[in-house]
């Protein structure tokens, strides 16, 4: 039985190749970090920019975030968020990549063309809802 690790990357590479075929350039986004456990090292890794595929051509930039397997469309919500936590330039794409188990080619979801997310410092700080804000049903009796 594979592993969920095994399984990821049995996605990607059916990923990159897909997008190598239609004329893409591909690098890997993920970062293998080390964190020191109680019994030694455990490996870790971490997607950059919230996309695990970079694919370039001469027309566009593709961040691409790869979904496959069974349970392929239970985190697209998530990887839409995560992918709106980063500003991405005008000129990019951000893709959602789903195979389906046996597909011969993936399901596309174009998430954004061109700019994509807030800056941290450009969002508006939340604001503190006081009790009287509140519907009446959530005060207190």
């Amino acid at each position: 039985m594979p592993s969920a690790a095994q399984k990821g990357q049995y996605w990607k590479s059916r990923t990159k190749k897909f997008l190598e075929a239609a004329g893409y350039q591909v690098a890997f986004l993920e970062r293998m970090l080390w964190i020191e456990g109680p019994s030694g090292r455990i490996p870790v890794k971490r997607d950059q920019l919230a996309s695990d595929l970079l694919a370039v051509n001469r027309e566009e930039i593709l961040f691409v975030q790869v979904k496959g397997g069974i349970s392929r469309r239970s985190q697209l919500a998530a990887a839409r968020n995560e992918f709106g936590r980063y500003a991405f330039p005008a000129g990019t794409k951000q893709w959602i990549v789903c195979w389906a188990p046996r597909a011969r080619r993936p399901e596309v979801i174009v998430v954004s063309e061109g700019p994509c997310g807030q800056l941290e410092r450009e969002l508006a700080p939340r604001r503190k809802l006081r009790k009287a804000d509140l519907p009446l049903f959530a005060r207190a009796r």
